[in-house]
């Protein structure tokens, strides 16, 4: 009894010392180095204006620019600097962080020297074209604009950033033009983001790729409220290609996608804007790409939904099934893809089924197999919406051609009058009229360099608060 109680005795006067050792002036706690306070990013607005001018004091055009800037903060709100991450207190940083930043302003840096440059072409053109004309051009006070300005600031904690702005024009004419511009920035690996880097490589369930699962969400909205009634009739095309005719930014929500006035439908339409929710393409997104666009709870339910409601159908084959699934028959190297109510219904096709239906007629849609981007088409053929076969992009084997043709000079040789020569007849060449280019956006070059001339440059910086 009286070991165990020393034993005890002994335990407790070692935490007493430990106790009275930490709290004492001048231990180890006091002598340890500061810690530095976690940096984060938030995004503040340079804004740039300049004026050019005749001899005679008329201003002939005015340039005014917003741009973001990205800075780093400290959890007081400081700005905080690479000078000070190197020489002040002793104070430490995440090297990522700079890069990113460094990055980023950099680019907008690029941003406003492409803008000040076309800016100062076409003042050289103003100032000729009043020099000639004088006030005739540049009527009641009258002048040219080039201006740029933020319309959204979408982040996420310290992982992505993507803005949007206008650039709004007016360089003589009937009416001015706007065009989008928009930026996405990866925070965690400092390059600014294609659609692309976001894409997995295997896509979503149904096989789609992330451009092909975006493009048929547009695809629906524009079918269900009627809008290609007022597009261009090749807008399909350019639809399919949004990644580079359009402009995409992310929000809390999704991903806008802006098609300029001219893209897809005519100036008088305005711009055309599609909002897509994250459960439309979340399981397309790689696995990175999840995380840094914080995508909500909600969103990712829905897709995960939306995946099941696919499983179910395949399990239970109400819809034609993809992959391995039991009603996929390889013949001669070829898949087919059958009805699953065989053999009361004996459709069968190499074409592969689709996750939408046809919005005319209800039915499953199809593409054609192989990689890239195939358009789907409905096969239904007493729908209005059918594609026949010979408009789907099929490649004819030879001994088709080659029967057709024997078909066709069959009755031709039967006519022929025995005792006429025989003259062989050299076969025309097919021509396809080629198809008339999208009219490009009208560019005035600049005549002559603009003058050295003293501008003023005013900036101010706001904050705009990232929660």
């Amino acid at each position: 009894m009286k070991k165990w109680m020393t034993l005890l005795l002994c335990c407790v006067l070692a935490l007493n010392l430990t106790a009275c050792g930490a709290g004492a002036p001048g231990g180890p706690e006091d002598n340890a180095p500061p810690q530095a306070s976690a940096l984060h990013f938030e995004v503040a607005t340079q804004v740039y204006e300049n004026e050019y001018k005749a001899d005679d004091g008329t201003v002939l055009l005015a340039e005014r620019y917003e741009l973001p800037v990205l800075e780093l903060r400290t959890e007081g709100g400081e700005l905080y600097t690479l000078a000070e991450n190197v020489t002040a207190n002793g104070g430490t940083g995440n090297p990522a962080q700079f890069t990113a930043q460094n990055a980023f302003n950099t680019e907008m840096n690029n941003v406003l020297a492409g803008l000040e440059s076309e800016a100062a072409q076409m003042a050289a053109e103003a100032k000729e074209l009043y020099a000639e004309n004088g006030t005739s051009v540049f009527l009641n006070g009258s002048y040219w604009t080039n201006e740029l300005s933020l319309t959204q600031t979408y982040m996420t904690e310290g992982k992505l950033l993507s803005i949007a702005a206008e650039n709004y024009t007016y360089y003589g004419g009937v009416h001015p033009n706007s065009a989008t511009r928009a930026w996405s920035f990866d925070l965690t690996t400092g390059e600014f983001l294609t659609l692309d880097a976001l894409a997995s490589e295997e896509g979503d369930l149904q096989g789609n790729s992330l451009q092909e699962s975006i493009y048929w969400n547009i695809y629906e909205q524009i079918t269900q409220k009627g809008l290609s009634e007022g597009y261009f009739d090749d807008y399909d095309s350019y639809l399919q290609d949004f990644p580079t005719l359009a402009t995409l930014n992310f929000t809390e929500n999704g991903l806008t996608v802006t098609f300029d006035q001219y893209v897809i439908a005519p100036y008088a339409a305005g711009p055309q804007v599609f909002s897509v929710p994250y459960s439309e393409f979340y399981n397309a997104l790689s696995e990175h790409a999840k995380t840094i666009l914080s995508v909500s709870q909600e969103q990712t339910v829905t897709a995960d939904f939306k995946a099941a409601i696919t499983l179910w159908a395949w399990f239970f084959m109400n819809t034609p099934p993809i992959g391995d699934a039991p009603d996929e028959t390889e013949i001669n190297g070829y898949t087919y893809y059958g009805c699953d109510k065989f053999p009361t219904c004996d459709f069968m096709t190499w074409d592969v089924p689709v996750k939408d239906d046809c919005p005319v007629c209800g039915k499953t849609m199809f593409k054609k197999a192989g990689k890239g981007f195939n358009k789907p088409f409905c096969a239904n053929p007493e729908c209005p919406n059918f594609l026949p076969e010979d408009k789907r992009g099929y490649r004819r084997r030879k001994t088709d051609d080659a029967a057709a043709s024997a078909e066709d000079s069959a009755p031709a040789a039967e006519e022929k009058p025995a005792a006429q020569p025989e003259t062989k007849k050299s076969a025309a060449k097919k021509t396809t009229a080629a198809k008339k280019p999208a009219a490009a956006k009208k560019t005035t070059a600049a005549k002559k360099p603009a003058a050295a001339k003293k501008t003023t440059t005013k900036k101010t910086t706001t904050k705009k608060a990232e929660e």
